[in-house]
């Protein structure tokens, strides 16, 4: 999509109140970021848990337990809570996942403000790169197929992929917010 195809529907969720100017919020970056890291620990414990065979035994679970599902959750919710951070640190709430995908693709991605921010400063020169939009798409995607699905087996490689991604994802826009 184009700058301005981006624009449009960044302002269309302006309209509906789902993006929204908040000077305010911008004091509140950091505790999104510390809930996104804080989702980020429960993921990681809940892969844990789903691997570890004596702790399944030492609360009565059978092997073959797992919560590979809430894993994909806590790890999509990881990055979006980084997100939300990150839109806050530059003054907007977002009430809507779609609406924080696009600002953060709008806002960032495509106005270039990381790249003129770290360009000034000499400390990493790099804009977010759309690979972190497109992997919260596609967590975002998993994340529903597992809260929605009857289903409880998800797969493991799925949910260690996905930790992989977040960890990068709230690691590289902690970098952002703490700048």
């Amino acid at each position: 999509m184009s700058k301005a195809m981006y624009k449009d529907r960044v302002e269309g969720w302006k309209k509906k109140s789902l993006l929204v100017p908040k000077p305010e919020i911008k004091s509140e970056s950091m505790d999104f970021l510390n809930k996104a890291k804080h989702n980020l620990r429960v993921a990681l414990a809940l892969l844990q848990i789903s691997e570890n065979k004596e702790f399944k035994a030492s609360v009565g679970e059978k092997e073959d337990f797992q919560c590979y599902d809430w894993v994909i959750n806590a790890s999509y919710y990881s990055m979006y809570q980084s997100a939300l951070g990150l839109l806050a640190k530059i003054g907007y709430k977002s009430e809507d996942h779609n609406a924080t995908i696009d600002a953060l693709y709008y806002f960032f991605v495509l106005e270039g403000f990381l790249e003129d921010y770290y360009v000034k400063d000499l400390i990493l020169a790099k804009k977010l790169e759309e690979e972190y939009i497109r992997e919260l798409i596609k967590a975002k995607q998993e994340r529903r197929a597992s809260q929605y699905s009857s289903l409880i087996e998800i797969s493991k490689e799925n949910a260690h992929e996905l930790t992989k991604t977040a960890k990068r994802f709230v690691n590289r826009l902690s970098e952002i917010i703490l700048e």
